[in-house]
């Protein structure tokens, strides 16, 4: 008789949980439960018809997430700062930011709260053998307070800090992945995709050292061979998740090969804040 293990995703049709999706897909000994908070969607479809046991729960309804996650033997975590950020305008969620309240604090303070809220149902699941959640470096500590407004790193390096000290069972059996810069951003991101000039010049911008080398990861493909390496090691482990350590120039230098038009970079001055 064959024996499976079930792997539930949190944000299945997103980047990195599609990544660990398909990785898992891959592999005859796994089953895989997506979560999503609408499984009608045509991303959701797609897996479903791909044996992907597709189910309904919100990361802010702890019932919907215990539901989600009952029998699993792994569980992959992930937030969504710029969700938060971006669709709090939409929604009518009634608790909103009130009105002269600092708009990045309150969505990084939702975002705790939901991955706690995945934590805490997390740690009541019998079968679970080990829970991976996708965070980011605290910035304010590693910076000794210089830096305070990271909003979106800090959420998640919180929400981790709370499953160490308030659910030490769970801690046990948790790995922690750390995805490097994604490097669809210079495809998409709103600060950092290229723009052409009316000289026909191509710009990349950024606010980084263009010389400083960072882990950069193509995160909706890279991320599932990563976690399930977690899955596969031993209890606290965590990994720093990249393709390639680079600097900046060195990200752009390709596309002055490929591309005939000329390119540039401009790094701006940025005064940090909390300072």
């Amino acid at each position: 008789m064959n024996t499976y293990k079930l792997i539930v995703v949190v944000g299945a049709t997103g980047g990195q949980g599609g990544s660990v999706v398909e990785t898992f897909l891959k592999d005859p000994a796994w089953l895989v439960r997506g979560i999503t908070r609408n499984p009608s969607s045509p991303r959701a479809k797609t897996l479903q018809s791909r044996g992907v046991d597709i189910v309904r729960a919100d990361l802010n309804d702890p019932l919907s997430l215990a539901k989600a996650f009952q029998d699993a033997s792994v569980i992959f975590a992930i937030s969504d700062f710029w969700g938060i950020y971006s669709e709090s305008n939409e929604s009518d969620d009634p608790d909103k930011p009130k009105p002269g309240s600092l708009f990045n604090e309150w969505v990084k303070e939702k975002e705790t709260q939901q991955l706690k809220n995945i934590i805490n149902e997390a740690a009541k699941i019998p079968s679970l053998e080990r829970f991976v959640i996708s965070s980011l470096p605290n910035v304010t500590k590693l910076t000794g307070g210089k830096y305070t407004n990271v909003c979106h790193f800090d959420s998640k390096a919180n929400a981790v800090e709370y499953g160490e000290q308030h659910q030490p069972d769970l801690w046990y059996k948790t790995c922690v992945f750390l995805p490097g810069y994604f490097l669809n951003n210079f495809l998409d991101h709103p600060m950092s995709k290229p723009t052409k000039g009316d000289n026909g010049r191509i710009q990349f911008s950024t606010n980084l050292d263009l010389d400083t080398k960072l882990p950069f990861i193509v995160h909706d493909q890279d991320s599932g061979p990563f976690v399930k390496s977690l899955v596969q090691s031993g209890q606290n482990k965590s990994v720093i998740g990249y393709r390639a350590w680079l600097t900046f120039r060195q990200a752009f230098y390709p596309y002055s090969i490929l591309h005939t038009a000329p390119y540039g970079i401009w790094n701006m001055e940025c005064n940090p804040y909390g300072t």
